[in-house]
């Protein structure tokens, strides 16, 4: 990395920090003690790990420093206490974006599938929220099955098609994860009648094969949705886009400086 990429990106890191209650603590730290991967943050009575010797700052970090579900959120018109269903969770930055925000939650159903990130991500919802949690180290897949791959210590790039082939920080140990359908996930942490106010979807690309398997139709019981889209050789965002609309959903015109790869949709048949 050149100088000045590196001066870029130090740049960047300061402005972020500069969003959290102990930020001269979190800049002692990062300067003095480069050795020290996980840094405890604190925001608005929240305190949480974020682990930059595995890439928390591009993730749940930066779900709290960026505009890019801060911008989408209040377009959904949410009301408070929410049930959440965060898939690709990484370290639970979007439920503490909620409650920074101002929302109160009633349960959290978050999936993540790295085990390392998954620790961090279970620290975190259980140190700050008395909402109910449902907690799933395991991936969302098109079909249920199991996952050998090794992870390292993080990465905001691992996913079912690309683990092995993101960077992951850290040393890679193996694992054998289990891969469950949507409908599988949503039958497994929610009571028979119990409705979604918000799911929110972050899978580095196999949202493709999410949305194409048919196992998704409990999509259905989510008032909104948010998910990021990726870009895949071969397939299109509209492929994605369309299979969602045709469970009922209509996509919600982006705000001006909205990430272009984040969609919002709200369903129609849930008011």
């Amino acid at each position: 990395m050149d100088l000045s990429r590196k001066l870029h990106n130090s740049k960047a890191g300061l402005r972020a920090i500069m969003h959290f209650d102990n930020r001269w603590e979190v800049v002692a730290t990062r300067l003095l003690f480069r050795g020290t991967g996980m840094i405890t943050y604190r925001k608005n009575g929240m305190e949480f790990v974020i682990d930059h010797h595995g890439g928390d700052e591009t993730g749940t970090r930066a779900c709290l420093t960026s505009p890019m579900y801060r911008l989408l959120i209040p377009l959904m018109a949410l009301k408070g206490p929410l049930t959440l269903v965060d898939i690709g969770s990484n370290g639970g930055g979007f439920p503490i974006l909620l409650s920074d925000m101002g929302f109160a939650l009633r349960k959290i159903v978050a999936v993540e599938m790295n085990p390392r990130v998954f620790a961090r991500m279970q620290l975190n919802l259980v140190q700050n929220f008395d909402a109910e949690l449902k907690l799933f180290n395991c991936a969302i897949s098109g079909q249920a099955g199991t996952i050998n791959a090794d992870f390292g210590r993080g990465s905001t790039g691992e996913s079912i098609s690309g683990s092995l082939g993101h960077s992951s920080h850290g040393v890679r140990r193996h694992a054998a994860i289990e891969a469950i359908t949507f409908d599988d996930l949503i039958g497994r942490s929610l009571s028979e009648n119990e409705v979604v106010d918000l799911c929110k979807i972050d899978i580095e690309g196999s949202e493709y094969e999410i949305f194409a398997s048919g196992n998704c139709s409990s999509l259905r019981r989510c008032r909104n949705l948010v998910i990021e889209i990726h870009a895949v050789a071969g397939k299109t965002p509209e492929q994605v886009v369309s299979a969602i609309c045709d469970l009922g959903f209509a996509e919600i015109p982006r705000p001006e400086g909205g990430e272009l790869d984040v969609y919002c949709f709200r369903n129609l048949q849930l008011t």
